[in-house]
Protein backbone atom coordinates (compact mmCIF):
# COMPACT_ATOMS: atom_id res chain seq x y z
CA UNK A 1 0.00 0.00 0.00
CA UNK A 2 2.74 2.59 0.85
CA UNK A 3 4.86 1.79 -2.28
CA UNK A 4 1.64 1.97 -4.41
CA UNK A 5 0.81 5.51 -2.83
CA UNK A 6 4.16 6.63 -3.21
CA UNK A 7 4.16 5.99 -7.24
CA UNK A 8 0.79 7.08 -7.83
CA UNK A 9 1.44 10.48 -6.42
CA UNK A 10 4.39 10.95 -7.73
CA UNK A 11 4.01 9.34 -11.53
CA UNK A 12 0.24 8.94 -11.28
CA UNK A 13 -1.63 5.99 -11.65
CA UNK A 14 -1.50 5.05 -15.25
CA UNK A 15 2.29 5.29 -15.35
CA UNK A 16 2.62 2.77 -12.92
CA UNK A 17 2.57 -0.77 -13.95
CA UNK A 18 2.22 -4.08 -11.82
CA UNK A 19 5.59 -4.73 -12.70
CA UNK A 20 7.16 -1.40 -11.12
CA UNK A 21 4.98 -1.65 -8.31
CA UNK A 22 5.40 -5.61 -7.36
CA UNK A 23 9.40 -4.42 -7.60
CA UNK A 24 8.88 -1.38 -5.55
CA UNK A 25 7.40 -3.35 -2.56
CA UNK A 26 8.92 -6.35 -2.90
CA UNK A 27 6.55 -8.97 -3.54
CA UNK A 28 5.61 -11.02 -6.66
CA UNK A 29 3.34 -10.15 -9.50
CA UNK A 30 1.26 -12.98 -8.52
CA UNK A 31 1.13 -12.16 -4.43
CA UNK A 32 -0.07 -8.34 -5.94
CA UNK A 33 -3.23 -10.31 -7.93
CA UNK A 34 -3.91 -12.27 -5.42
CA UNK A 35 -4.64 -9.32 -3.08
CA UNK A 36 -5.79 -6.46 -5.06
CA UNK A 37 -6.70 -8.52 -8.70
CA UNK A 38 -5.41 -5.46 -10.72
CA UNK A 39 -4.12 -2.12 -10.57
CA UNK A 40 -7.64 -0.53 -10.19
CA UNK A 41 -8.00 -2.82 -7.13
CA UNK A 42 -4.99 -1.74 -6.26
CA UNK A 43 -5.98 2.16 -6.78
CA UNK A 44 -9.57 1.22 -5.11
CA UNK A 45 -7.84 -0.12 -1.78
CA UNK A 46 -5.41 2.89 -1.44
CA UNK A 47 -8.24 4.89 -1.81
CA UNK A 48 -10.31 3.54 1.37
CA UNK A 49 -7.20 3.42 3.01
CA UNK A 50 -6.86 7.54 2.33
CA UNK A 51 -10.54 7.69 3.46
CA UNK A 52 -9.98 5.53 6.79
CA UNK A 53 -8.18 8.16 7.94
CA UNK A 54 -11.19 10.61 8.25
CA UNK A 55 -12.85 9.15 11.33
CA UNK A 56 -15.51 11.57 12.69
CA UNK A 57 -17.66 9.73 15.46
CA UNK A 58 -20.53 11.96 16.94
CA UNK A 59 -20.41 12.28 20.93
CA UNK A 60 -24.19 10.59 21.56
CA UNK A 61 -24.01 11.63 25.18
CA UNK A 62 -23.58 15.56 24.92
CA UNK A 63 -26.98 17.02 25.47
CA UNK A 64 -25.87 20.57 26.09
CA UNK A 65 -26.26 23.40 22.90
CA UNK A 66 -23.19 25.12 23.07
CA UNK A 67 -21.11 21.84 23.88
CA UNK A 68 -22.62 20.42 20.73
CA UNK A 69 -22.10 23.53 18.24
CA UNK A 70 -18.63 23.67 19.40
CA UNK A 71 -17.84 19.47 18.81
CA UNK A 72 -19.19 20.38 15.36
CA UNK A 73 -17.08 23.27 15.10
CA UNK A 74 -13.79 21.22 15.80
CA UNK A 75 -14.76 18.70 13.49
CA UNK A 76 -15.37 20.95 10.97
CA UNK A 77 -11.75 22.57 12.35
CA UNK A 78 -10.01 19.07 11.76
CA UNK A 79 -11.91 17.91 8.81
CA UNK A 80 -10.61 20.82 6.77
CA UNK A 81 -6.94 20.68 8.19
CA UNK A 82 -6.58 17.11 7.08
CA UNK A 83 -8.25 17.26 3.44
CA UNK A 84 -6.00 20.95 3.04
CA UNK A 85 -2.82 18.93 3.38
CA UNK A 86 -0.77 18.69 -0.41
CA UNK A 87 -0.69 14.93 -0.01
CA UNK A 88 -4.48 14.69 0.54
CA UNK A 89 -5.26 17.18 -2.12
CA UNK A 90 -2.61 15.20 -4.82
CA UNK A 91 -4.56 12.12 -3.94
CA UNK A 92 -8.14 13.84 -4.58
CA UNK A 93 -6.72 14.75 -8.38
CA UNK A 94 -5.63 11.31 -8.68
CA UNK A 95 -9.20 9.86 -7.98
CA UNK A 96 -10.89 12.76 -10.05
CA UNK A 97 -8.77 11.85 -13.13
CA UNK A 98 -9.20 8.18 -13.19
CA UNK A 99 -12.89 8.43 -12.25
CA UNK A 100 -13.92 8.18 -16.07
CA UNK A 101 -12.16 5.03 -16.87
CA UNK A 102 -12.37 3.35 -13.51
CA UNK A 103 -15.85 4.73 -12.01
CA UNK A 104 -15.94 1.99 -9.53
CA UNK A 105 -12.95 3.58 -7.84
CA UNK A 106 -14.82 6.97 -7.66
CA UNK A 107 -17.95 5.28 -5.93
CA UNK A 108 -15.52 3.71 -3.58
CA UNK A 109 -13.71 6.60 -2.68
CA UNK A 110 -16.95 8.66 -2.08
CA UNK A 111 -18.93 6.56 -0.25
CA UNK A 112 -15.49 5.71 2.13
CA UNK A 113 -14.87 9.27 2.69
CA UNK A 114 -17.96 11.65 1.58
CA UNK A 115 -20.65 9.70 2.27
CA UNK A 116 -18.92 8.29 5.47
CA UNK A 117 -18.44 12.15 6.80
CA UNK A 118 -21.91 12.77 5.46
CA UNK A 119 -23.73 10.25 7.36
CA UNK A 120 -21.60 10.69 10.41
CA UNK A 121 -22.61 14.75 10.58
CA UNK A 122 -25.93 13.59 9.73
CA UNK A 123 -25.98 12.12 13.20
CA UNK A 124 -24.70 14.52 14.87
CA UNK A 125 -27.27 17.35 13.91
CA UNK A 126 -29.77 14.84 14.90
CA UNK A 127 -28.39 14.90 18.33
CA UNK A 128 -28.12 18.95 18.14
CA UNK A 129 -32.08 19.06 16.73
CA UNK A 130 -33.01 16.92 19.69
CA UNK A 131 -31.09 20.13 22.08
CA UNK A 132 -32.53 22.23 19.82
CA UNK A 133 -29.18 23.24 18.15
CA UNK A 134 -30.52 22.94 14.74
CA UNK A 135 -34.01 23.50 12.92
CA UNK A 136 -36.10 20.81 13.38
CA UNK A 137 -38.67 19.55 10.32
CA UNK A 138 -35.61 19.48 7.95
CA UNK A 139 -33.86 16.21 7.08
CA UNK A 140 -30.63 15.86 9.23
CA UNK A 141 -29.24 14.14 6.27
CA UNK A 142 -29.93 17.90 3.85
CA UNK A 143 -28.22 19.74 6.50
CA UNK A 144 -25.59 17.70 6.73
CA UNK A 145 -25.13 18.22 3.04
CA UNK A 146 -25.37 21.85 3.64
CA UNK A 147 -22.79 22.09 6.19
CA UNK A 148 -20.01 20.27 4.02
CA UNK A 149 -20.93 22.46 1.20
CA UNK A 150 -20.03 25.47 3.73
CA UNK A 151 -16.83 23.46 4.87
CA UNK A 152 -15.88 23.01 1.29
CA UNK A 153 -17.36 25.69 -0.83
CA UNK A 154 -15.72 26.92 -3.75
CA UNK A 155 -11.80 27.13 -1.57
CA UNK A 156 -12.02 23.32 -1.96
CA UNK A 157 -12.10 23.26 -5.73
CA UNK A 158 -9.81 26.46 -5.93
CA UNK A 159 -6.98 23.94 -4.04
CA UNK A 160 -7.87 20.79 -5.69
CA UNK A 161 -7.32 23.05 -9.11
CA UNK A 162 -4.46 24.56 -7.76
CA UNK A 163 -6.08 28.50 -8.37
CA UNK A 164 -5.91 30.97 -6.02
CA UNK A 165 -9.39 33.28 -6.37
CA UNK A 166 -9.98 35.83 -3.38
CA UNK A 167 -9.22 35.75 0.52
CA UNK A 168 -9.05 32.44 2.20
CA UNK A 169 -10.16 31.58 5.62
CA UNK A 170 -8.69 30.11 8.07
CA UNK A 171 -9.71 26.12 9.07
CA UNK A 172 -11.31 27.56 12.82
CA UNK A 173 -12.90 30.23 11.43
CA UNK A 174 -14.58 28.65 8.23
CA UNK A 175 -16.11 25.89 10.53
CA UNK A 176 -17.45 28.13 13.00
CA UNK A 177 -19.16 30.70 10.62
CA UNK A 178 -20.51 27.50 8.77
CA UNK A 179 -21.88 25.58 12.19
CA UNK A 180 -22.99 29.32 12.90
CA UNK A 181 -24.50 29.76 9.78
CA UNK A 182 -26.76 26.53 10.29
CA UNK A 183 -27.57 27.22 13.81
CA UNK A 184 -28.81 30.69 12.91
CA UNK A 185 -26.80 32.30 14.59
CA UNK A 186 -26.45 36.02 13.97
CA UNK A 187 -24.91 36.98 17.51
CA UNK A 188 -21.65 35.96 18.40
CA UNK A 189 -20.15 35.84 21.73
CA UNK A 190 -16.96 35.99 22.83
CA UNK A 191 -16.36 32.35 23.02
CA UNK A 192 -17.91 31.70 20.06
CA UNK A 193 -15.70 33.84 18.31
CA UNK A 194 -12.31 33.35 19.52
CA UNK A 195 -12.90 30.32 21.69
CA UNK A 196 -12.73 27.59 19.33
CA UNK A 197 -9.16 28.84 17.08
Amino acid sequence: MRAARTLFFTDGFDRVSVERLAKSAGVSKSTLYKYYGDMPGVLRAVAESEADQFSFDPDTTARDPQKLKEQLIELGTALLKAIDKAEKLQFDRLVFEQARHHPGLALAYYKALYARTQEHLARHIEIGQDAGVFRRGVDADILADQLLSMWLGLSRTQAILGVKHGRRLDPGTRSREAVLTLCGSTDLTEKETHGTE
